[in-house]
Protein backbone atom coordinates (compact mmCIF):
# COMPACT_ATOMS: atom_id res chain seq x y z
CA UNK A 1 0.00 0.00 0.00
CA UNK A 2 1.29 3.45 -0.96
CA UNK A 3 0.08 5.34 2.09
CA UNK A 4 0.88 8.75 0.59
CA UNK A 5 -1.87 8.12 -1.98
CA UNK A 6 -4.42 6.80 0.53
CA UNK A 7 -7.32 8.83 1.89
CA UNK A 8 -6.21 8.38 5.52
CA UNK A 9 -2.69 9.81 4.95
CA UNK A 10 -2.29 13.17 6.71
CA UNK A 11 0.32 15.41 5.04
CA UNK A 12 2.05 18.34 6.73
CA UNK A 13 0.18 20.75 4.46
CA UNK A 14 -2.90 20.87 2.27
CA UNK A 15 -2.61 22.73 -1.02
CA UNK A 16 -5.12 25.31 -2.33
CA UNK A 17 -7.20 25.34 0.85
CA UNK A 18 -5.41 28.15 2.71
CA UNK A 19 -8.54 30.30 3.09
CA UNK A 20 -10.66 27.44 4.41
CA UNK A 21 -7.85 26.38 6.76
CA UNK A 22 -7.67 29.91 8.17
CA UNK A 23 -11.43 29.96 8.89
CA UNK A 24 -11.39 26.59 10.70
CA UNK A 25 -8.23 27.41 12.65
CA UNK A 26 -9.84 30.66 13.82
CA UNK A 27 -12.74 28.70 15.32
CA UNK A 28 -10.35 26.48 17.28
CA UNK A 29 -8.14 29.39 18.33
CA UNK A 30 -11.08 31.49 19.56
CA UNK A 31 -12.54 28.54 21.44
CA UNK A 32 -9.21 27.77 23.08
CA UNK A 33 -8.87 31.41 24.18
CA UNK A 34 -12.39 31.51 25.60
CA UNK A 35 -13.65 33.87 22.88
CA UNK A 36 -16.75 33.65 20.68
CA UNK A 37 -16.29 31.12 17.87
CA UNK A 38 -18.38 30.52 14.75
CA UNK A 39 -20.43 27.42 14.02
CA UNK A 40 -19.42 26.10 10.60
CA UNK A 41 -21.28 24.34 7.80
CA UNK A 42 -18.48 22.83 5.67
CA UNK A 43 -19.71 21.70 2.25
CA UNK A 44 -18.39 20.59 -1.11
CA UNK A 45 -18.50 17.56 -3.37
CA UNK A 46 -16.63 14.36 -2.57
CA UNK A 47 -12.84 14.44 -2.82
CA UNK A 48 -12.27 18.21 -2.55
CA UNK A 49 -10.33 18.19 0.73
CA UNK A 50 -12.97 18.75 3.44
CA UNK A 51 -12.19 15.76 5.64
CA UNK A 52 -8.44 15.98 5.00
CA UNK A 53 -8.36 19.59 6.17
CA UNK A 54 -10.29 18.72 9.32
CA UNK A 55 -8.01 15.75 10.02
CA UNK A 56 -4.98 18.05 9.87
CA UNK A 57 -6.51 20.64 12.18
CA UNK A 58 -8.11 18.36 14.78
CA UNK A 59 -5.00 16.37 15.66
CA UNK A 60 -5.14 18.08 19.08
CA UNK A 61 -7.90 15.89 20.54
CA UNK A 62 -8.22 18.00 23.70
CA UNK A 63 -10.27 20.65 21.88
CA UNK A 64 -12.94 18.62 20.09
CA UNK A 65 -15.23 15.62 19.89
CA UNK A 66 -15.13 14.21 16.35
CA UNK A 67 -17.35 11.56 14.78
CA UNK A 68 -17.95 10.37 11.23
CA UNK A 69 -21.68 9.79 10.73
CA UNK A 70 -21.34 7.27 7.89
CA UNK A 71 -21.55 4.37 10.35
CA UNK A 72 -24.35 5.93 12.46
CA UNK A 73 -27.33 6.81 10.28
CA UNK A 74 -29.68 8.02 13.05
CA UNK A 75 -29.40 10.74 15.68
CA UNK A 76 -29.73 8.20 18.50
CA UNK A 77 -26.94 5.99 17.15
CA UNK A 78 -24.71 9.01 16.50
CA UNK A 79 -24.88 10.39 20.05
CA UNK A 80 -24.83 6.92 21.58
CA UNK A 81 -21.47 6.37 19.88
CA UNK A 82 -20.21 9.84 20.84
CA UNK A 83 -21.14 9.37 24.47
CA UNK A 84 -20.62 5.59 24.66
CA UNK A 85 -24.05 5.55 26.26
CA UNK A 86 -26.21 2.55 27.13
CA UNK A 87 -29.41 4.60 27.36
CA UNK A 88 -32.17 3.88 24.83
CA UNK A 89 -33.99 7.19 24.34
CA UNK A 90 -32.39 9.85 22.15
CA UNK A 91 -33.30 12.67 24.54
CA UNK A 92 -31.68 10.81 27.48
CA UNK A 93 -28.50 10.11 25.51
CA UNK A 94 -28.21 13.74 24.40
CA UNK A 95 -28.81 14.97 27.96
CA UNK A 96 -26.01 12.69 29.16
CA UNK A 97 -23.79 14.13 26.41
CA UNK A 98 -24.64 17.69 27.50
CA UNK A 99 -23.76 16.96 31.14
CA UNK A 100 -20.39 15.48 30.17
CA UNK A 101 -19.63 18.47 27.94
CA UNK A 102 -20.44 20.93 30.73
CA UNK A 103 -17.54 19.54 32.72
CA UNK A 104 -15.20 19.38 29.73
CA UNK A 105 -16.37 21.69 26.90
CA UNK A 106 -15.24 20.76 23.39
CA UNK A 107 -16.02 21.66 19.79
CA UNK A 108 -18.45 19.15 18.27
CA UNK A 109 -17.37 18.02 14.77
CA UNK A 110 -19.71 15.76 12.77
CA UNK A 111 -18.27 14.57 9.45
CA UNK A 112 -20.46 13.15 6.64
CA UNK A 113 -23.49 14.46 8.52
CA UNK A 114 -25.58 13.96 5.39
CA UNK A 115 -25.67 10.22 6.19
CA UNK A 116 -28.09 10.90 9.07
CA UNK A 117 -31.62 9.91 8.08
CA UNK A 118 -33.68 11.70 10.75
CA UNK A 119 -32.36 15.15 9.91
CA UNK A 120 -35.14 17.06 11.65
CA UNK A 121 -34.46 15.17 14.89
CA UNK A 122 -30.74 15.87 14.57
CA UNK A 123 -31.50 19.56 14.11
CA UNK A 124 -33.66 19.64 17.25
CA UNK A 125 -30.98 17.94 19.33
CA UNK A 126 -28.20 20.20 18.05
CA UNK A 127 -30.43 23.18 18.89
CA UNK A 128 -30.80 21.80 22.43
CA UNK A 129 -27.05 21.22 22.76
CA UNK A 130 -26.10 24.68 21.53
CA UNK A 131 -28.62 26.49 23.73
CA UNK A 132 -27.23 24.75 26.84
CA UNK A 133 -23.51 24.68 26.03
CA UNK A 134 -22.78 27.50 23.56
CA UNK A 135 -19.81 25.50 22.26
CA UNK A 136 -19.05 25.56 18.51
CA UNK A 137 -20.57 22.97 16.17
CA UNK A 138 -18.94 22.03 12.84
CA UNK A 139 -20.91 19.99 10.28
CA UNK A 140 -19.22 18.52 7.19
CA UNK A 141 -21.10 17.13 4.18
CA UNK A 142 -21.18 16.87 0.40
CA UNK A 143 -24.90 17.66 0.44
CA UNK A 144 -24.99 21.36 -0.27
CA UNK A 145 -28.68 21.72 0.58
CA UNK A 146 -28.45 19.86 3.90
CA UNK A 147 -29.12 22.77 6.28
CA UNK A 148 -32.41 23.59 4.57
CA UNK A 149 -33.80 20.35 6.04
CA UNK A 150 -33.21 21.53 9.61
CA UNK A 151 -36.10 23.19 11.47
CA UNK A 152 -36.08 26.96 10.99
CA UNK A 153 -35.62 27.44 14.74
CA UNK A 154 -32.40 25.38 14.62
CA UNK A 155 -30.97 27.40 11.75
CA UNK A 156 -31.73 30.65 13.57
CA UNK A 157 -30.35 29.46 16.91
CA UNK A 158 -27.08 27.96 15.68
CA UNK A 159 -26.61 30.29 12.69
CA UNK A 160 -23.99 28.32 10.80
CA UNK A 161 -21.31 30.15 8.84
CA UNK A 162 -21.06 28.48 5.40
CA UNK A 163 -17.60 27.30 4.33
CA UNK A 164 -17.66 25.96 0.78
CA UNK A 165 -14.91 23.92 -0.87
CA UNK A 166 -14.86 24.67 -4.60
CA UNK A 167 -13.82 21.95 -7.04
CA UNK A 168 -10.12 21.78 -7.90
CA UNK A 169 -8.94 22.75 -11.38
CA UNK A 170 -6.93 20.28 -13.47
CA UNK A 171 -3.76 22.29 -12.81
CA UNK A 172 -4.36 22.18 -9.06
CA UNK A 173 -5.01 18.42 -9.16
CA UNK A 174 -1.77 17.93 -11.06
CA UNK A 175 0.24 19.91 -8.49
CA UNK A 176 -1.41 18.04 -5.59
CA UNK A 177 -0.54 14.70 -7.22
CA UNK A 178 3.03 15.83 -7.91
CA UNK A 179 3.41 16.90 -4.27
CA UNK A 180 2.39 13.41 -3.06
CA UNK A 181 4.64 11.69 -5.63
CA UNK A 182 7.57 13.77 -4.37
CA UNK A 183 6.90 12.45 -0.87
CA UNK A 184 7.03 8.90 -2.25
CA UNK A 185 10.29 9.71 -4.09
CA UNK A 186 11.85 10.95 -0.86
CA UNK A 187 10.67 7.91 1.09
CA UNK A 188 12.04 5.38 -1.44
CA UNK A 189 15.07 7.39 -2.62
CA UNK A 190 13.60 7.87 -6.09
CA UNK A 191 13.09 4.15 -6.79
CA UNK A 192 9.30 4.25 -6.57
CA UNK A 193 6.40 6.46 -7.55
CA UNK A 194 7.44 7.63 -11.01
CA UNK A 195 4.51 8.57 -13.25
CA UNK A 196 5.23 10.18 -16.66
CA UNK A 197 4.08 13.79 -16.89
CA UNK A 198 1.64 13.11 -19.73
CA UNK A 199 0.05 10.28 -17.71
CA UNK A 200 -0.28 12.58 -14.68
CA UNK A 201 -1.97 15.20 -16.83
CA UNK A 202 -4.32 12.61 -18.30
CA UNK A 203 -5.32 11.29 -14.87
CA UNK A 204 -6.10 14.81 -13.66
CA UNK A 205 -7.95 15.66 -16.87
CA UNK A 206 -10.24 12.66 -16.43
CA UNK A 207 -10.82 13.52 -12.77
CA UNK A 208 -11.82 17.09 -13.65
CA UNK A 209 -13.96 16.19 -16.66
CA UNK A 210 -15.86 13.20 -15.32
CA UNK A 211 -15.39 12.86 -11.56
CA UNK A 212 -16.10 16.27 -10.05
CA UNK A 213 -12.38 17.08 -9.69
CA UNK A 214 -12.07 14.46 -6.96
CA UNK A 215 -8.51 14.22 -5.66
CA UNK A 216 -9.50 10.82 -4.24
CA UNK A 217 -10.03 9.53 -7.80
CA UNK A 218 -6.67 11.01 -8.83
CA UNK A 219 -4.87 9.19 -6.01
CA UNK A 220 -6.70 5.89 -6.62
CA UNK A 221 -5.87 5.86 -10.34
CA UNK A 222 -2.27 6.96 -9.74
CA UNK A 223 -1.78 4.22 -7.14
CA UNK A 224 -3.06 1.55 -9.57
CA UNK A 225 -0.74 2.86 -12.29
CA UNK A 226 2.29 2.62 -10.00
CA UNK A 227 1.35 -0.83 -8.68
CA UNK A 228 0.88 -2.24 -12.20
CA UNK A 229 3.64 -0.17 -13.84
CA UNK A 230 1.15 0.70 -16.55
CA UNK A 231 0.54 4.31 -17.64
CA UNK A 232 -1.31 4.06 -20.96
CA UNK A 233 -4.46 6.01 -21.70
CA UNK A 234 -6.45 2.78 -22.04
CA UNK A 235 -5.38 1.59 -18.61
CA UNK A 236 -6.06 4.94 -16.94
CA UNK A 237 -9.55 5.10 -18.45
CA UNK A 238 -10.28 1.49 -17.45
CA UNK A 239 -9.25 2.10 -13.82
CA UNK A 240 -11.26 5.32 -13.68
CA UNK A 241 -14.26 3.46 -15.07
CA UNK A 242 -13.85 0.70 -12.48
CA UNK A 243 -13.80 3.29 -9.69
CA UNK A 244 -16.91 4.93 -11.09
CA UNK A 245 -18.73 1.59 -11.27
CA UNK A 246 -17.97 1.01 -7.59
CA UNK A 247 -19.08 4.55 -6.72
CA UNK A 248 -22.33 4.03 -8.62
CA UNK A 249 -23.09 0.91 -6.57
CA UNK A 250 -22.30 2.78 -3.34
CA UNK A 251 -24.41 5.70 -4.55
CA UNK A 252 -27.44 3.48 -5.17
CA UNK A 253 -27.03 1.54 -1.92
CA UNK A 254 -27.36 4.79 0.05
CA UNK A 255 -30.64 5.78 -1.61
CA UNK A 256 -33.91 5.39 0.27
CA UNK A 257 -36.78 3.32 -1.12
CA UNK A 258 -38.51 6.51 -2.29
CA UNK A 259 -35.29 7.79 -3.89
CA UNK A 260 -34.96 4.56 -5.87
CA UNK A 261 -38.60 4.62 -6.97
CA UNK A 262 -38.20 8.19 -8.20
CA UNK A 263 -34.90 7.49 -9.95
CA UNK A 264 -36.18 4.32 -11.64
CA UNK A 265 -39.15 6.27 -13.03
CA UNK A 266 -36.91 9.16 -14.05
CA UNK A 267 -34.65 6.85 -16.08
CA UNK A 268 -37.67 5.36 -17.86
CA UNK A 269 -38.86 8.84 -18.82
CA UNK A 270 -35.33 9.84 -19.85
CA UNK A 271 -35.19 6.96 -22.35
CA UNK A 272 -37.77 8.81 -24.43
CA UNK A 273 -36.23 12.29 -24.40
CA UNK A 274 -33.67 14.47 -22.65
CA UNK A 275 -33.52 17.08 -21.24
CA UNK A 276 -36.80 16.93 -19.31
CA UNK A 277 -39.06 19.73 -18.14
CA UNK A 278 -40.92 19.57 -14.84
CA UNK A 279 -44.18 18.94 -16.72
CA UNK A 280 -42.58 16.04 -18.67
CA UNK A 281 -41.67 14.41 -15.37
CA UNK A 282 -44.97 15.04 -13.59
CA UNK A 283 -47.04 13.74 -16.52
CA UNK A 284 -45.21 10.40 -16.44
CA UNK A 285 -44.59 9.97 -12.70
CA UNK A 286 -47.99 8.98 -11.31
CA UNK A 287 -46.99 7.07 -8.17
CA UNK A 288 -45.35 10.01 -6.38
CA UNK A 289 -47.11 13.21 -5.29
CA UNK A 290 -46.36 16.50 -7.09
CA UNK A 291 -44.83 18.09 -3.99
CA UNK A 292 -42.62 15.03 -3.36
CA UNK A 293 -41.43 15.01 -7.00
CA UNK A 294 -40.46 18.67 -6.72
CA UNK A 295 -38.55 17.96 -3.52
CA UNK A 296 -36.76 14.94 -4.98
CA UNK A 297 -35.72 16.88 -8.08
CA UNK A 298 -34.05 19.46 -5.84
CA UNK A 299 -32.38 16.71 -3.80
CA UNK A 300 -30.94 14.98 -6.88
CA UNK A 301 -29.63 18.32 -8.15
CA UNK A 302 -28.20 19.88 -4.99
CA UNK A 303 -27.52 16.97 -2.65
CA UNK A 304 -26.92 13.90 -4.80
CA UNK A 305 -25.40 15.76 -7.76
CA UNK A 306 -26.82 13.39 -10.38
CA UNK A 307 -28.93 16.00 -12.18
CA UNK A 308 -28.45 19.57 -13.33
CA UNK A 309 -31.15 22.17 -13.75
CA UNK A 310 -31.49 25.36 -15.74
CA UNK A 311 -34.34 27.71 -16.44
CA UNK A 312 -35.76 28.28 -19.92
CA UNK A 313 -37.74 31.39 -20.68
CA UNK A 314 -40.35 31.02 -23.42
CA UNK A 315 -41.65 34.57 -23.22
CA UNK A 316 -44.67 36.11 -21.55
CA UNK A 317 -47.18 33.75 -23.09
CA UNK A 318 -45.53 30.45 -22.13
CA UNK A 319 -43.57 31.49 -19.02
CA UNK A 320 -40.38 30.24 -17.43
CA UNK A 321 -39.73 26.64 -16.38
CA UNK A 322 -37.03 24.29 -15.09
CA UNK A 323 -35.28 21.82 -17.38
CA UNK A 324 -33.32 18.84 -16.02
CA UNK A 325 -30.44 16.86 -17.48
CA UNK A 326 -27.82 14.42 -16.22
CA UNK A 327 -24.71 16.08 -14.81
CA UNK A 328 -22.59 13.24 -16.20
CA UNK A 329 -24.21 10.88 -18.71
CA UNK A 330 -21.59 8.20 -18.23
CA UNK A 331 -22.06 8.09 -14.46
CA UNK A 332 -25.84 8.18 -14.95
CA UNK A 333 -25.57 5.03 -17.08
CA UNK A 334 -23.56 3.33 -14.34
CA UNK A 335 -26.13 4.34 -11.74
CA UNK A 336 -28.81 2.87 -14.02
CA UNK A 337 -26.86 -0.42 -14.16
CA UNK A 338 -26.48 -0.38 -10.37
CA UNK A 339 -30.25 0.04 -10.05
CA UNK A 340 -30.66 -2.94 -12.37
CA UNK A 341 -28.01 -5.51 -11.33
CA UNK A 342 -29.35 -7.94 -13.93
CA UNK A 343 -27.57 -5.74 -16.50
CA UNK A 344 -23.98 -7.02 -16.53
CA UNK A 345 -21.22 -4.57 -17.44
CA UNK A 346 -18.03 -6.08 -18.86
CA UNK A 347 -15.89 -2.97 -18.43
CA UNK A 348 -13.93 -4.45 -15.51
CA UNK A 349 -13.12 -7.73 -17.25
CA UNK A 350 -10.59 -6.17 -19.62
CA UNK A 351 -8.08 -4.81 -17.07
CA UNK A 352 -5.67 -7.76 -17.26
CA UNK A 353 -5.71 -7.62 -21.06
CA UNK A 354 -5.01 -3.90 -21.03
CA UNK A 355 -2.13 -4.32 -18.57
CA UNK A 356 -0.52 -7.00 -20.75
CA UNK A 357 -0.96 -4.99 -23.93
CA UNK A 358 -0.19 -1.49 -22.63
CA UNK A 359 2.23 -1.89 -19.72
CA UNK A 360 4.76 0.17 -21.65
CA UNK A 361 2.12 2.16 -23.50
CA UNK A 362 2.08 5.95 -23.78
CA UNK A 363 -0.72 8.47 -23.79
CA UNK A 364 -1.58 8.70 -27.46
CA UNK A 365 -2.11 12.02 -29.17
CA UNK A 366 -5.78 13.00 -29.09
CA UNK A 367 -6.62 10.63 -26.24
CA UNK A 368 -7.32 13.46 -23.83
CA UNK A 369 -9.82 14.94 -26.26
CA UNK A 370 -11.64 11.63 -26.49
CA UNK A 371 -12.23 10.95 -22.79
Amino acid sequence: MIEELSEWFIPDKILFRENQKEVVERVFKNFKNGEDADNLFVSGYSGVGKTLLMNIIIQDKSLHKYINAKDYNTTRRLFSALQNSKKQMTCDIVQEFIESMKNNPKILVIDEVGEIKDIEELGKQLDNIYRKLQTPIILITNKLNFLNQFPESTRKTIFFTPLNFQAYTQEQLSLILLDRLNLIHQKYNGRYGNIPENARDFICHIAEESYGSSVRVVFDVARKCIQNKCYSGNFIKAIANQIENEEAITYVNKLSKMDRLFLTDFFEIAKKKMPLSTSDILENMKDISVSRVAQLLTVFVKDYGLLTEKYQNLGRARGRFRVFNFRNEKFACQVYEALHPEIVSNTQDSLDIIINQDREGKIKEGEIKNV
